[in-house]
């Protein structure tokens, strides 16, 4: 197969290297080259098929880490001005009033929109499984993860279904699953060398809930008829307990960390748990923001996801990244990179 340059006005190698009237050569779906026109192999006519993309920069797809796919039509409808738990049960209302047809093409609409921002990798979860088969036939990369919450037990199914394409579980929260079926489920990723994905950490109700088995969130478990008496309370963090299950570790992606405290996020850290931080639904939802400082000091760099329409009107990951800059302003764009310093330092 003969290779393909790409040529552009600017060309981002990596976060601190940008190449000006550069290209990017690639073949058999792997890049081969980049370097700057005239200097290299490449650049040379003779190299294949060129294409000129004009004065614009050609840079690296973007990832969105955390995104429920199959909430795209629930998006300006739910409840927010009530409160977290009067949000969660718009959620559930809405979604079992919508019809599947619906779901699917709104599902369907809001990944054409991130392939056409420039997000070709996502973790996409999903609990009702429904817009599984609009993750397969896309061209994206990523994770689709099935999502379980309370007790029930369905058989589970994860596939490589490529080299950067899978299909993996998650368990939903420590304060919805019950924590016998989190454990099964991070066994199972485990044992196929595939991500775990859980929400953690991301509200009050689940603060005082997880450390008492009380407050708010216990009412609206008894209220919709879930038995959580043989659920383990024992004055911990969400993050602690979660550790006590044994769900951390490098494979694991913790979403949220809204009430993720220094001890929570040094645990993190030892067990190199990857954190995906919503910031735009965490406001939209809780009024407040995870402890972006604490993590860099504890030498943890966040990846970023949108959540959901139903908590983030504008779920795009440009907007969560402007919206970073603003909240943040007294962290320097190239400290939120990763690695950091870079072996050698910016360059043009």
């Amino acid at each position: 197969m003969r290779p393909v340059t790409h040529r552009a006005g600017w060309i981002m190698a990596d976060p601190w290297t940008l190449i000006p009237n550069g290209y990017v050569t690639t073949a058999a779906g792997r890049i081969r080259e980049v370097g700057r026109s005239g200097q290299g192999r490449a650049a040379d006519a003779d190299s294949g098929t060129i294409i000129d993309h004009g004065p614009g920069l050609l840079m690296p797809c973007l990832v969105n880490a955390h995104a429920h796919m199959e909430l795209c039509a629930l998006g300006g409808k739910t409840v927010s001005n009530r409160g977290f738990i009067a949000w969660v049960e718009s959620v559930i209302a809405l979604k079992a009033d919508a019809a599947d047809a619906d779901l699917i093409s709104a599902a369907r609409n809001g990944y054409g929109r991130s392939l056409a921002e420039g997000v070709l990798a996502i973790g996409d979860i999903s609990t009702s499984g429904i817009t599984e088969s609009v993750f397969r036939e896309l061209p994206v990369l990523g994770t689709f993860f099935r999502e379980y919450l309370g007790s029930a037990w369905k058989d589970p199914l994860c596939q490589r279904i490529g080299a950067a394409k899978t299909v993996s579980l998650a368990g939903h929260a420590p304060h919805t699953t019950a924590p016998d079926l989190l454990i099964r489920l991070k066994n199972i990723t485990r044992q196929q060398s595939l991500p775990f994905a859980i929400h953690l950490a991301e509200s009050a109700a689940e603060m005082e809930f997880i450390a008492s088995g009380a407050g708010p969130w216990a009412d609206l478990l008894r209220a919709r008829e879930i038995d959580f008496s043989k659920w383990r309370f024992l004055q911990q963090s969400p993050v602690e307990y979660a550790d006590t299950l044994g769900l951390l570790d490098d494979a694991t992606l913790a979403v949220h960390l809204v009430y993720a405290d220094k001890n929570d996020i040094d645990l993190l850290a030892q067990h190199n748990v990857k954190i995906c931080l919503c910031l735009q639904s965490n406001m939209f939802l809780h009024g407040r923001l995870p402890d972006l400082p604490a993590m860099l000091d504890a030498g943890v760099k966040p990846c970023l996801g949108t959540d959901s329409p139903a908590s983030n009107p504008d779920a795009s990951i440009w907007a969560e990244m402007a919206f970073l800059a603003k909240s943040f302003p007294g962290i320097s764009p190239p400290r939120k990179c990763w690695p950091w310093p870079p072996a050698t330092g910016p360059r043009l």
